[in-house]
């Protein structure tokens, strides 16, 4: 290969280097997949074809009011199944050519260069992540995200293996409605809320956090008026103000509107999540793991990669929810 030799093993040694702090980072350009991590349900998983999440979906059938030797029912009734999710793999790949080997020979350009295309590579695995956590899986490839986990239309589709058009499967359903957010019926916007924050509420299983994009976020904040002290600083680092509805934050997750930049969150969506039941599930190996370098039998260049595997799961379909914007008048 053209260029110094060495060139390679310093990068390797470099994203060695990098790879602890890329671990513990990963989920910091998502603040869904950040909030997933600070309630500890990033949860590895380390093998088997599947992953699979139990659920119990019923009582057992066997509790029993009786009155002297009144025999007792001993029904042994199913009450719990599970539920499998297939492991979706993502390479990043970080390439070095012969060209820019030369053009980068000296010592400080070559620490330079190696910086740029680790904190590149780095920034790429975030984002495309920070994007397929929110994605509708029919990409057979990509991880299956919220718009698959947490349906607008909930009574269809095969999810974790199981099919929510069965009625047997009327467990295994989300909440899902529609809600106005622009025109003069706007100002039903947070009844809506409050509607959702007691559809997918059972004793003490509530939504931890309602994640939208800015169209929602914005509608929502327009008709607090005087209300807007009501505020939740708990979700971000230094300080960050999201609103809250009875308690539970409402956290924008887009941002910046310009690619690549802007987060993955759905256009016109509020989801409203129990993160007890709501997982990412990456192998314990893959999460992420580096590559070894590659060098090119035909071509002047070599690449390593950073490698992640695993998906995004749910125990729980029924404790989630999905508010879905239209516009009015």
């Amino acid at each position: 290969m053209a260029g110094n030799p060495n060139f390679g093993n310093l990068y390797s040694t470099s994203t060695d280097n990098y790879l602890p702090k890329l671990k513990d980072n990963y989920t910091s350009m998502s603040r869904l997949l950040d909030f997933l991590k600070k309630a500890g349900n990033i949860r590895t998983e380390d093998g088997g074809v599947e992953i699979l999440e139990n659920i119990e979906f019923a009582e057992n059938g066997a509790y029993n009011r009786y009155e002297g030797a009144q025999a007792w029912n001993l029904e042994n009734k199913k009450f719990a199944t599970a539920a499998s999710y297939a492991r979706k793999k993502i390479a990043v790949t970080m390439v070095v050519t012969g060209s820019e080997i030369m053009a980068n020979s000296g010592k400080s350009r070559k620490i330079d260069l190696i910086a740029s295309k680790i904190k590149n590579g780095a920034k790429t695995l975030q984002n495309g992540l920070a994007h397929d956590v929110y994605s509708d899986g029919t990409d057979a490839l990509q991880i299956g995200g919220l718009q698959y986990l947490v349906s607008d239309t909930p009574n269809t589709g095969v999810v974790g293996g199981i099919d929510a058009s069965q009625a047997d499967n009327a467990f295994w359903r989300n909440v899902s409605d529609t809600v106005v957010i622009s025109g003069t019926d706007v100002a039903n916007l947070p009844a809506k809320f409050q509607e959702m924050i007691v559809k997918t509420t059972r004793n003490n299983d509530a939504p931890k956090a309602v994640f939208t994009d800015n169209a929602m976020y914005l509608a929502y904040f327009g008709q607090l008026q005087a209300q807007q002290r009501f505020i939740d600083t708990t979700t971000g680092d230094a300080g960050f103000k999201d609103l809250a509805i009875a308690g539970v934050p409402i956290i924008f997750d887009q941002g910046i509107e310009a690619e690549p930049m802007q987060g993955g969150a759905v256009a016109n969506h509020a989801y409203f999540l129990n993160t007890d039941y709501l997982y990412l599930r990456p192998h314990v190996n893959r999460n992420p793991a580096k590559k070894d370098r590659v060098n090119s039998i035909n071509q002047d260049l070599y690449s390593e990669a950073w490698l992640w595997a695993g998906n995004m799961t749910t125990s729980g379909r029924a404790f989630q929810g999905v508010l879905i914007g239209t516009n009015g008048d």
